[in-house]
């Protein structure tokens, strides 16, 4: 049985959804409600593992790329999705693999500075298992914004949003790492550290020494947002893949569709995407008929505009980390070395 949230849980958890550092304190005086009643929920979420931490990284301003594929398998192909999936998840490449249902039966997301690492990563799958794919669509992605899962607070207002772009990225100087900031941004984007403490001790260093790299990533922007994940299923959600191609899309019909994401209540995140696809959407619902709902409400207010839409179910993730690169200390990856350090 699904958790029963009472309606200031779900504003709570919202609010811990869009801003992991906010103080117990803080979010009680942004609800409205008492510190003990937050500070309850927010224990309640945690102890129930309803909620896990994710800093959200921006590639783009570290000079990758990222690409969407969506992946079919034949019949053959079937078969072997566990080992599919293995090679998909272990990847330095890959930093979302999900395993999906409908047309497609992954979808992958990737970060890549050239197109050689990319075309290398796609033949490395070719040569393992090109016969069992069927089909695979590419799509290059600009914009990606996280809104979290809006249905949880009615009140518009408190609505939030993270988000990264290629066109922001591009009007500065591309970040360049040293091999502190390469090791502590791959272990920020694991679920298991979440402390200074934490990550200085696993990365042999003082926490002060965590807290200075912290800010100065945050304020050139490689750390664009610092949130929680909520498993949905717990708490009686669905989520889905929606994707939208479009007949032509112009800078103001990507304002409209931008604008109608947001504002939209199922919609908990939104990728622009140039290739086989216009728009990815990450949809929440607690019953399918919001998914038919949201599906016939976009054809609606788009209209002519709309070329395609496909959905599919997300059945299970594989991966998600936003940094994915595996940093190295002379020919060991820094997991190796860390576990021999313990």
């Amino acid at each position: 049985m699904p958790m029963k949230l009472s309606i200031p849980e779900r504003r709570i958890l919202y609010t811990v959804l869009m801003n992991a550092r906010l103080s117990v304190q803080e979010i009680a005086r942004q609800l409205g409600c008492s510190a003990p009643v937050v500070q309850h929920a927010v224990r309640k979420f945690r102890d129930a593992g309803l909620i896990s931490r994710r800093v959200m990284i921006d590639i783009f301003r570290l000079g990758y790329a990222r690409h969407a594929i969506y992946i079919t398998l034949s019949s053959e192909g079937q078969d072997k999705k566990r080992e599919i999936s293995q090679l998909l998840a272990k990847s330095s490449c890959t930093t979302v693999v999900l395993e999906v249902g409908g047309e497609y039966d992954f979808f992958v997301a990737t970060v890549t500075r050239t197109a050689a690492e990319l075309a290398a990563f796609n033949h490395e799958l070719s040569f393992k298992f090109g016969s069992l794919f069927l089909r695979k669509d590419v799509a290059v992605t600009v914009r990606h914004s996280v809104f979290g899962e809006k249905l949880l607070m009615a009140d518009s207002s408190l609505h939030a949003e993270c988000f990264f772009e290629v066109g922001r990225s591009l009007n500065g100087p591309t970040v360049e790492l040293d091999a502190l900031d390469h090791r502590l941004l791959y272990a920020l984007a694991g679920p298991e550290l979440t402390t200074s403490r934490a990550l200085a001790q696993s990365l042999g260093t003082a926490p002060s020494t965590i807290d200075y790299r912290m800010k100065r990533l945050e304020s050139s922007g490689v750390i664009c947002g610092d949130m929680h994940e909520v498993r949905g299923e717990m708490i009686g959600l669905t989520n889905y893949i929606v994707l939208v191609g479009m007949k032509g899309v112009s800078e103001e019909r990507h304002q409209e569709f931008y604008l109608f994401a947001k504002q939209h209540p199922n919609i908990a995140h939104l990728s622009f995407e140039v290739g086989h696809w216009d728009y990815m959407l990450g949809v929440a619902v607690e019953e399918q008929k919001g998914l038919n709902a949201l599906i016939e409400v976009i054809r609606r207010v788009f209209r002519d505009s709309v070329a395609s839409i496909k959905s599919f179910s997300m059945f299970h993730a594989h991966k998600v980390r936003d940094y994915p690169i595996i940093p190295t200390i002379g020919n060991a990856s820094f997991s190796q070395a860390a576990n021999r350090d313990r």
